[in-house]
């Protein structure tokens, strides 16, 4: 793919999250969860999904460790994960798009993160970084 491409569909991705975001909020506010496990004990917000508890729960924590703003967090549009990087989230689109733009040259391999693809080399180059010691 090329870059354009995915910096186009980067783009388009992220304009629909901050849209379904806001849809999320609204329906949120119209269909309030009764589930206790996804109600904030210490200012009574309700949320749809303990993964959005979660993400709040960060608000009240890093508030009281230090006065800063909680840092921004990045959620995907398809399964609602948070990341605390927006190349995290990025890292994470590829496995909803089946994309590895990180291919091997020693063979047909593809790999999301070039991280990945740096472990996967060491099969061929026989490289063994970590002694056993049993």
């Amino acid at each position: 793919m090329k870059k354009t491409t995915f910096l186009l569909m980067l783009f388009l991705v992220t304009f629909l999250t901050v849209q379904q975001n806001k849809i999320n909020a609204m329906e949120c506010i119209i269909n309030i969860s009764n589930n206790p496990s996804s109600v904030c004990h210490i200012c009574n917000e309700n949320f749809r999904s303990n993964a959005g508890l979660r993400l709040h729960m960060k608000i009240h924590t890093e508030k009281k460790l230090s006065e800063k703003k909680p840092s921004p967090s990045f959620l995907c549009n398809e399964c609602n994960k948070s990341f605390p990087r927006k190349a995290y989230l990025e890292i994470h689109i590829r496995s909803h798009l089946k994309e590895k733009p990180f291919p091997c040259h020693k063979c047909s391999q593809r790999f999301t993160t070039q991280s990945n693809l740096k472990v996967h080399m060491r099969i061929h180059t026989k490289e063994k970084p970590y002694a056993c010691n049993y």
